[in-house]
């Protein structure tokens, strides 16, 4: 399996995991619950840091989708997890990253096994 395919499983999965995790929470909902704000947090940053991974060529073939956004937020949980906006966290999980999955799922599906 190519690294990007490896790569790119891994966003998909981390990003139909969040979107599990969250559910039909409302914001106020996620900010009380620590454990589901710890959990949506972590899959960003697999998000984030398998984003980082790809190689420059795929991420050139898909401008539509938004790879530098994606790859930062890995370092704003990370780096500036002190100044974390959670209204933005919540916000990518529940109305950016839902219409993605598809996206990166038809990006996966085109890419060939090695045979």
């Amino acid at each position: 399996m190519s690294k990007d395919k490896a790569y790119l499983i891994d966003i998909s999965e981390s990003m139909r995991i969040v979107v599990s995790h969250m559910g039909d929470a409302t914001f106020a909902a996620f900010i009380a619950d620590v454990a589901k704000m710890d959990a949506v947090n972590r899959r960003l940053e697999i998000i984030g840091e398998a984003t980082k991974r790809l190689t420059p060529a795929l991420r050139s073939r898909h401008t539509d989708i938004p790879w530098q956004k994606m790859a930062g937020i890995r370092d704003r949980l990370i780096h500036g997890y002190d100044k974390l906006e959670l209204d933005k966290v919540y916000d990518a999980v529940t109305k950016v990253i839902p219409p993605l999955i598809p996206k990166i799922e038809t990006i996966l599906q085109a890419i060939p096994d090695p045979e």
